[in-house]
């Protein structure tokens, strides 16, 4: 089993007895239970979540999702953007909460275009089989979507949403938001802004995937033990249902499913990149090289994994399966501060 590293614990536990310190005087507040709702339950009311995002704010220190043991950066001005090219091809999609852009990037990492509309504190991102763009938003607390090719959003997903850093849909377009502060995992129907499901698996939600047989898999950081876990929710979402799973994580990130279908990949922010194949219930492998491994893809063909590095303000990419190194996507790519990453379902590099 996996142990949080003591530089973020030692974090984790100054936050919290800056909260105590903030909260002593003659307020009333309401207590709410530090791990969140027990696996398997609804997400706590609207009302419920302010609480409980003061409480997690307090704690983490930043609305990301990113681990307290990296600093987040500080930008006084965006980085030159590289000049779009005149192909239609799209393959690479990185959201930068630097430019406050998500760069569509070429076969060979080169700007092709660049997206402003609607985004706020771009987290995490999405394309589905449709080649529609998914976009987190965590200060503009919504989720936009870019029908393919556009760049303006066509649809705003933001009922309910508290602090939305992760997106993802099933093969029936159902759309899947990771809310961090507010703990839970939302589900909308492609379209409406309506939550159709929303459940709290105990903790502040980092990772989402949806497997073939829409089996959705969320990861989590647990703020009572101290490391992240993993649940299954069979079938989907209806009824919060919850599995929990064996694996555990220093401090949990984004997931993705191998082209494959079968093999989860999870992002374990102080570890590396995770394999986790069916029938998940241990890690095979862990693929390293960045040094906060916070979202990640694959491409297509299943042959190169792009792991975006807050810490190093970059995207690594890595051979996969082999995890060697392939290259590395920075500023001479147009990238400031990339924290989502999303990988078309045409082409190949």
């Amino acid at each position: 089993m996996r142990f949080r590293s003591t530089t973020t614990t030692a974090v984790l536990a100054t936050a919290a007895v800056a909260l105590v310190a903030g909260c002593s005087g003659g307020s009333t507040s309401t207590a709410v239970p530090a791990g969140g709702s027990s696996i398997g339950a609804p997400a706590a009311t609207t009302a419920g979540r302010t609480a409980l995002s003061l409480k997690r704010y307090a704690l983490t220190g930043n609305r990301t999702g990113i681990d307290p043991k990296f600093p987040l950066k500080a930008h006084l001005a965006p980085a030159a953007i590289l000049p779009p090219t005149n192909s239609a091809y799209k393959e690479l999609a990185v959201a930068d909460v630097g430019s406050g852009a998500v760069e569509i990037l070429g076969p060979s990492f080169h700007t092709k275009s660049t997206i402003t509309s609607g985004l706020d504190g771009p987290d995490g991102d999405w394309i589905d089989t449709s080649k529609n763009l998914y976009v987190a938003n965590y200060e503009g607390i919504d989720v936009q979507e870019y029908a393919a090719g556009s760049t303006t959003p066509t649809f705003t997903y933001s009922a309910g949403l508290v602090d939305p850093i992760e997106v993802t849909t099933d093969k029936a377009a159902n759309v899947y938001v990771g809310d961090f502060e507010g703990a839970f995992v939302a589900e909308y129907a492609q379209g409406s802004n309506t939550m159709s499901n929303e459940c709290s698996p105990g903790g502040l939600v980092e990772g989402i995937a949806v497997d073939s047989s829409s089996n959705v898999f969320v990861s989590y950081y647990n703020e009572n033990t101290g490391s992240g876990s993993l649940v299954e929710y069979v079938g989907g979402l209806k009824g919060c249902s919850a599995t929990a799973l064996a694996p555990t994580f220093l401090f949990p990130g984004g997931m993705t499913f191998a082209k494959d279908g079968t093999t989860l990949l999870a992002a374990d922010q102080e570890a590396g990149v995770d394999v986790i194949p069916k029938p998940y219930t241990s890690i095979t492998a862990t693929i390293t090289g960045a040094s906060d491994t916070f979202h990640i893809a694959v491409t297509k063909y299943n042959h190169l994994l792009f792991i975006t590095d807050p810490g190093n303000a970059d995207v690594y990419v890595a051979n996969y399966p082999s995890g060697t190194e392939y290259t590395t996507l920075g500023s001479a790519n147009g990238l400031v501060d990339p924290y989502g990453v999303a990988t078309y379902e045409i082409g190949k590099l």
